[in-house]
């Protein structure tokens, strides 16, 4: 330890004491000095503080010490670095409070370096909490603060000796010059620090902010208008807000020529005035809107502004839409308002056509009734809107006057919007010029379809051509349902009016009364007949159930009361029959009254209306028709009784017609078989007999004629050649009537080569054109007779078609399904049906086809031809 000069001491002795102190003095400098120069280079703070510890212990020649920081409040201490202590000693005094006894403690406390000594052979009573520091060896310590250039402590250095110790004046002195180095140095490194971490959080605001930040110069031209602004800084919320990437060191021009100009005068304008401004803009180009708070920062001159912002076209956008919204409300409003008050369609109409025009700025609006025409569609127009420099449009108008396509799509229900009627190629050059005509440059046209039918059409008209907005179209939509809903619903009223006019007529021609019930407040109004009805003199008073009981017959009182409760309870309709009796005169009347719900809660009726009705007249009536009802019941009795046995008498007699019949069908059958087997018998003798002797006698014709002829006798074999052709026909025409009477192929080959072989001789042999065809799949098997039966029918119709039809064409067919049937259809003169009974051969068909169950119809007219049709069951 340095001290000064002793007056007892030698000049020798002294100079070498004072050369050590110089020394010493010049040692503890250079440590000075070389520490400031080491920590004006260092960046780590906490190795600062152990260099500067480091050299306190050293100036004060210690054996332990601690660099601590005063906390916030001022009333404690933290250890931020300590040298020469043990782990559990620095634990137990990392924090030390102002009011400590230990010298760090008193230091903080009396803002002046402080001195304790622990030794306890001072004879002085050592405190408790200064054990540890004994227990560990430590027997002094010394604390010096350490101050800011504002005079406010920001730390302490502390030394500890081993011993009991006192710090010379030398080594004070250097101990005050670290402290001073150590505050500036710690106060700036401190600064510093704050200074890197509050940058770090700005820069970590800046790039975290979901607001956009940027700066800007602004650049103002020679005449000093701001034109342009460069961007200086910009955050990542600027790209994503602006979509702007690259834009630092770029100009707003250079990004976007035809950026509003009303950007730059306000950034100039903050620029020049150093006021801050907040607004909202918006930048079209970008399709966006902005909420913008901007200020100038660093010097004037500098032109520079930084610029807070954020996108709130959404909010712009909801703002908007709610002022849409409050605006179509209101419109609604001020719609319904002054169409509930009306009650004319026409005034409706027009009532609505104004209020829409007036809305959306239209030269016109109306609302069309389409009403059909033997023309086609008429569009009528009674009421309307229209501008001062549009012309009216009242009228009927020809709906394809105006374009037959554009009209096909209202019909189908599309609404039509035309911005310019000049330019819309759906239309033919003259439907185009009848626009102008009308003052029509464009249009909308909304069409009202109810069930199918295309029945209004609402339509806004401008003058000249106009773009609509989608609102204005919406709106004029919704317009022409409200419009179209309040038309109906005055047509309704009306018509309601009219039907309760006609029903006031209606009761009082019908004598019939009626009446109103208000269930809750048991409040029955009666019209005047109703009073009339009961004797009363209408008096417009009001009645109640208990009233109205009164009037009511004591025996039916009790039932009618229990079904008017019964149908308000269950909310259905009233109907009953009951006698009252009549104020005036007490006398007895029948009632029938019917009542309807028409109004219920909870399945309860809360009001009924009905009618009533004096029915005695009726009932008296009834009661007559019930005696004429039971004498003529009686004489219908009698007379079924007699009808009865006329019945069984005529049953009778149709079962023994039936038999009679039955039993002329079986002789009928049996006359066609014994007549069918006599032609076939008849048939073998012409083909077995007559035929084979005439074919004999034919042979000795011919032999005859060779010897005539031979012997030169040419007269007498020319006679017997003449004789042999008439024998020659004889044995032909024998042929033909044994093949008339009986043809083989109708055993052999079955009915439709018969018939078809018939049908080409017959056309042979009469010269008649006649064609056979079939249709149908393979026939049945039939039985004999009725392929017999079948058969005479066809020869019989063929019969009569040669001798009476002068026809010159002839159609058979065979049908073999559904069932087999033959059809005979001829071109000739016809007959009248009613000659069918007169002909024979038409009656010997009938009865044919009534014998085997199968039918016969004739179809013929006069010139028009037979078709005759023979049916098998």
């Amino acid at each position: 330890m340095a001290s000064g000069p002793n007056p007892t001491e030698s000049p020798l002795s002294a100079l070498v004491s004072s050369s050590r102190s110089i020394a010493a003095d010049l040692e503890d400098t250079r440590l000075l000095h070389e520490l400031g120069a080491r920590l004006v280079d260092e960046s780590n703070i906490g190795a600062i503080y152990q260099e500067i510890l480091s050299a306190a212990i050293t100036l004060a020649k210690a054996d332990a010490g601690s660099v601590q920081v005063v906390e916030p409040d001022g009333e404690g201490l933290s250890v931020l670095v300590s040298k020469g202590f043990s782990e559990t000693l620095i634990a137990r005094f990392h924090h030390v409070d102002i009011s400590s006894p230990t010298s760090c403690g008193l230091a903080l406390k009396t803002k002046q370096r402080a001195y304790v000594n622990y030794d306890r052979s001072s004879g002085e009573e050592a405190d408790p909490s200064l054990q540890p520091l004994l227990d560990a060896g430590f027997h002094s310590a010394q604390s010096t603060p350490l101050v800011n250039r504002r005079g406010r402590p920001i730390g302490m250095i502390t030394t500890h000796w081993r011993k009991s110790h006192r710090p010379s004046d030398h080594e004070l002195r250097f101990l005050d010059l670290l402290a001073r180095q150590a505050a500036d140095l710690i106060e700036r490194r401190t600064s510093e620090e704050a200074l890197r971490e509050s940058e770090r959080r700005y820069r970590t605001l800046f790039d975290s902010i979901d607001e956009g930040f940027c700066t800007i110069e602004v650049i103002f031209d020679e005449h000093g208008y701001p034109g342009d602004y460069r961007f200086l800084q910009v955050n990542p919320s600027f790209i994503r807000l602006t979509g702007i990437t690259d834009a630092v060191g770029r100009t707003m021009r250079e990004i976007s020529t035809d950026h509003e100009p009303h950007w730059f005068e306000a950034y100039g304008r903050i620029a020049r005035s150093g006021k801050p401004e907040r607004f909202i803009a918006e930048a079209k180009l970008m399709h966006r809107w902005y909420d913008v708070f901007a200020f100038r920062i660093d010097e004037p001159g500098d032109n520079h502004v930084a610029i807070l912002f954020s996108n709130v076209t959404r909010r712009i956008e909801t703002d908007e839409k709610l002022r849409q919204s409050a605006a179509m409300d209101a419109y609604r409003v001020l719609l319904s308002d002054t169409l509930r008050q009306l009650v004319d369609p026409g005034e409706i109409q027009g009532a609505a056509a104004r209020i829409l025009g007036e809305q959306i700025q239209a030269s016109r609006a109306v609302y069309v009734e389409v009403r059909s025409g033997e023309d086609g569609d008429h569009h009528v127009v009674l009421q309307h809107y229209h501008a001062p420099d549009a012309s009216k449009l009242t009228g009927s108008y020809r709906a394809n006057d105006f374009g037959g396509t554009l009209f096909d799509e209202l019909r189908a229900g599309k609404t039509l919007v035309v911005d310019d009627v000049a330019r819309d190629t759906r239309l033919t050059a003259d439907e185009r010029s009848a626009y102008p005509n009308i003052d029509i440059g464009a249009y909308v046209a909304v069409p009202l379809l109810k069930e199918g039918k295309h029945v209004a059409i609402m339509a806004a008209h401008h003058k000249i051509p106009r773009h609509w907005h989608p609102d204005e179209i919406a709106l004029v939509e919704e317009t022409a349902e409200r419009t179209w809903d309040a038309v109906e619903r005055a047509r309704a009223e009306q018509a309601r009016h009219q039907s309760e006019q006609w029903l006031r007529i209606a009761l009082d021609s019908a004598q019939m009364a009626s009446w109103d019930w208000e269930v809750g407040t048991d409040s029955v109004k009666w019209n005047d007949q109703h009073f009339r009805l009961f004797g009363l003199v209408p008096d417009g008073r009001d009645k109640s159930l208990e009233e109205f009981s009164t009037y009511v017959y004591p025996a039916d009182r009790e039932r009618v009361v229990e079904e008017l409760t019964s149908a308000v309870a269950e909310a259905r309709a009233f109907q009953s029959e009951f006698r009252i009796i009549r104020e005036d005169n007490g006398e007895v009347r029948w009632m029938c009254s019917f009542g309807q719900t028409v109004e219920c809660d909870g399945g309860r009726a809360l009001r009924l209306t009905g009618v009533i009705y004096d029915d005695t007249r009726s009932r008296e009536h009834a009661e007559q028709l019930r005696q004429a009802h039971d004498a003529l019941e009686s004489r219908v009795k009698e007379r079924t009784r007699e009808l009865a046995g006329a019945l069984r008498r005529l049953q009778d007699e149709a079962d023994e017609r039936k038999k009679i019949e039955r039993e002329r069908r079986d002789l009928l059958q049996r006359i066609v078989h014994l007549q069918e087997a006599e032609r076939a018998r008849v048939a073998r003798e012409l083909h077995d007999n007559l035929g084979q002797h005439m074919v004999a006698v034919l042979m000795h014709l011919e032999g005859f004629q060779r010897r005539l002829m031979q012997s030169g006798n040419e007269a007498a074999s020319h006679d017997l050649d003449e004789f042999r052709k008439v024998v020659d026909a004889l044995i032909k025409a024998t042929h033909r009537q044994s093949w008339e009477l009986r043809p083989a192929e109708l055993d052999e080959l079955g009915l439709e080569v018969a018939v078809e072989n018939y049908v080409l001789q017959w056309s042979e042999q009469t010269r008649i054109a006649a064609s056979f065809t079939t249709s149908g799949k393979a026939m049945r098997t039939l039985e004999p007779e009725e392929m017999i039966a079948l058969y005479r029918v066809t020869q019989e119709a063929l019969t009569n078609v040669a001798r009476h039809s002068s026809a010159t064409e002839v159609q058979v067919t065979l049908e073999t399904e559904p069932t087999v049937c033959i059809h005979i259809t001829d071109n000739g003169v016809g007959f009248h049906p009613q000659y069918v009974k007169r002909r024979l051969g038409l009656l010997g068909m009938q009865e044919r086809m009534n014998a085997i169950g199968g039918a016969l119809v004739i179809d013929s007219s006069s010139k028009r031809g037979t078709h005759i049709q023979a049916r098998l069951p």
